[in-house]
């Protein structure tokens, strides 16, 4: 049993380590999916959901909680933060993800957009990372990455250019 919590303790601290941050939750999950203080002033919570509590940090966690964490589109998280292509991480939730890359910030992708990503590489396709969350246009709406856009019109008729 030692062992595995120390082995559990080494896997939070890694992945805490690739997302930026120093620090580890300093208090239990409040219920809310709202953050709490971390330790070294990095922000960081367990979400609990049915299927366990899952940990979020920093900038993801930011844009998580920005849109009504729990009580957004996006839901409870499906997983704890993971690294992604490059230097990104990225977490799943019930309703999408939120990817991050130190050069592109922190975005939402669900729907069709965020399908059409993923089936085209994702983070580590011709698109790189998300540069903005979806934005509605007329007649549907689009979502730029590093290298092009992805555009979902009524229809649905799906664009990347």
């Amino acid at each position: 049993m030692k062992r595995t919590r120390q082995a559990a303790a080494l896997v939070t601290a890694g992945a805490a380590a690739l997302a930026g941050c120093s620090g580890k939750p300093t208090a239990d999950a409040n219920g809310t999916g709202l953050s709490e203080p971390a330790a070294a002033g990095t922000e960081s919570t367990k979400i609990p959901t049915p299927s366990g509590e899952f940990v979020l940090h920093g900038a993801i966690l930011q844009k998580y909680n920005s849109v009504g964490g729990p009580n957004s589109a996006l839901a409870r998280p499906t997983a704890s933060e993971r690294p992604g292509p490059g230097d990104g991480q990225y977490s799943t939730f019930d309703g999408g993800a939120i990817y991050w890359s130190p050069t592109t910030g922190a975005h939402i992708l669900w729907g069709g957009i965020g399908n059409t990503w993923l089936q085209n590489g994702g983070a580590g396709g011709q698109l790189g990372y998300p540069t903005s969350d979806e934005q509605p246009i007329p007649g549907g709406s689009q979502q730029h990455f590093q290298h092009g856009t992805i555009t979902y019109t009524d229809g649905p008729h799906i664009t990347i250019s």
